[in-house]
């Protein structure tokens, strides 16, 4: 999230350097949920588990929450290109644009531990 904000600033302060450009903004890993979970596990010291569920049941999950069908649609393609392992590919965009390596999952876990509560 912090690294988002930062290739906004970068972007939006420097137009004429980086005109009418599309960034595809990734971290340093490509992480599987099981990972995540593992992560968040070791930050709250407690277990926390993932479990796969179907396309189906990810979507009366997200309408029996309340939510409108609009958006359960855009959470059913982010779902479906993670799922299928999409989202995986790594580019090195985030790291040229701010001079850094991007914030590793479990550091971001760290430092929000309290959200996580």
């Amino acid at each position: 999230m912090r690294d988002t904000g930062a290739v906004a600033a970068r972007v939006l302060l420097t137009t004429g350097e980086l005109p009418n450009a599309a960034h595809e903004l990734t971290g340093a890993k490509a992480l599987i949920y099981t990972q995540v979970a593992a992560a968040l596990s070791k930050v709250l010291g407690r277990p926390i588990r993932y479990r796969a569920a179907g396309i189906g049941e990810f979507r009366q999950y997200i309408l029996a929450h309340g939510f409108k069908p609009e958006f359960v649609n855009v959470m059913l393609g982010i779902y479906l290109v993670a799922r299928l392992g999409l989202a995986a590919r790594l580019t090195s965009t985030t790291a040229n644009l701010l001079g850094r390596a991007p914030i590793s999952f479990q550091q971001f876990a760290e430092d929000y531990r309290r959200c996580w509560q």
